[in-house]
C-alpha cells in the first residue's frame, strides 16, 4: 500500500507479517537499513562465500531483494525464491533490469518444497528466514532441498535467531525499550515499531512475536497504525546434529556475527556436504 494512502488507515484486528499493505511489508526495507547490529558485515560475509569470480547463488527467503540486489551488482548470477507473491512484485520492480539480462531469477515457492535445474555455487536464507521454519519435519525438508540444490564444493548459510533470544517470554515492562523512530522526511512522516507481545512456547520450540506501528505526522499525531504477527522457531542443541546427518550435510563454521573477530547476537551457521568417507 503507498504510503500516503495509509493515512486515517487503522486496523483493529493484528494481522500476519509481510501480509498484502501490511506496514511490515510496505517498509520493510525502511526497516531492514536500520537493522543494526543484526546486519553488519552481512553482504560482505555473503561475497567472501562466493569468491572472486562469477557464482551461481541461491537465496532463501529473498523477500524484497535487498540481499539479492546487492550480490547481483558484484556480478553473480541469483535465483530468489519466496513464498510472498507481494514481497516478490517489490523485488522484481526493483531488480527489472537484471531480471531483463536474466542475471536475477525469482520463484514464488516454499523453501521446503522447490526444484531447479543444476547446483548453485552458494546458499543462502538470510535475516532469519529459515527461522521461521517451525517444525523439525519442516527444517529437515529445507535442508534436503539446500543438500539437492547445493554444487559438491558449494556452501549454505543460515542466518537464525539464536535460540535464547526466542525461548524467552518477555513482559510489557521489558519490552519498552523495543520502540525502533524512522523518520520518512520525503513524507512528512514519521514511523515507530515497537514489539509489545513476546511468548516463548518450549513445548513446540517456537516465540509468537507481535509488533505495533504506527504512522505520524511531524506533530506526532498519529495518522495510521496496525498490529502484526509473525512466528520464529528454535532448533535444540541436541537436535543440530542428527538434523544435519539426516540430510547429508555438517556444519563447517558456526558464528554469532559477520564480522570476523566481533562477538554478536546472531547464529549464523555455514554448510557443506557431508564427506561420505568421513
Amino acid at each position: 500500500m503507498p504510503l500516503l494512502a495509509m493515512l486515517g488507515h487503522v486496523m483493529p484486528q493484528p494481522r500476519p507479517y509481510y501480509a498484502e499493505n501490511s506496514f511490515s511489508l510496505t517498509f520493510y526495507d525502511i526497516m531492514t537499513a536500520c537493522a543494526g547490529d543484526q546486519l553488519n558485515g552481512e553482504i560482505g560475509f555473503y561475497v567472501q562465500l562466493a569468491g572472486k569470480q562469477p557464482a551461481r547463488i541461491l537465496e532463501l527467503g529473498c523477500g524484497t531483494g535487498r540481499v539479492t540486489a546487492a550480490l547481483a551488482e558484484r556480478g553473480h548470477t541469483i535465483c530468489g525464491v519466496d513464498l510472498s507473491a507481494p514481497m516478490l512484485e517489490q523485488a522484481r520492480l526493483k531488480l527489472a533490469n537484471n531480471v531483463a539480462l536474466g542475471k536475477v531469477h525469482f520463484l514464488q515457492a516454499d523453501m521446503c518444497d522447490f526444484s531447479l535445474d543444476g547446483r548453485f555455487d552458494l546458499i543462502i536464507a538470510p535475516f532469519y528466514s529459515f527461522s521461521h521454519l517451525l517444525t523439525m519435519e519442516q527444517r529437515r525438508a529445507g535442508l534436503a532441498r539446500i543438500a539437492e540444490h547445493m554444487a559438491p564444493d558449494g556452501r549454505a548459510v543460515l542466518h537464525l535467531i539464536k535460540r535464547d533470544t526466542l525461548a524467552t517470554t518477555l513482559d510489557v515492562s521489558e519490552l519498552t525499550n523495543s520502540r525502533t523512530t524512522i523518520p520518512l522526511p520525503s513524507h512528512q512522516a514519521i514511523l515507530t515499531a515497537q514489539s509489545i507481545g513476546h511468548s516463548a512456547d518450549h513445548a513446540a520450540q517456537r516465540c509468537d512475536i507481535s509488533v505495533k506501528y504506527q504512522l505520524m505526522d511531524n506533530n506526532r499525531r498519529i495518522v495510521a497504525e496496525s498490529v502484526e504477527q509473525l512466528t520464529y522457531g528454535w532448533i535444540e542443541a541436541d537436535q543440530i546434529a542428527p538434523l544435519l546427518k539426516d540430510t547429508g550435510l555438517h556444519l563447517t563454521r558456526r558464528e554469532t556475527g559477520f564480522i570476523e573477530g566481533q562477538h554478536g547476537n546472531e547464529d549464523i551457521w555455514v554448510l557443506a556436504h557431508k564427506d561420505p568417507n568421513a
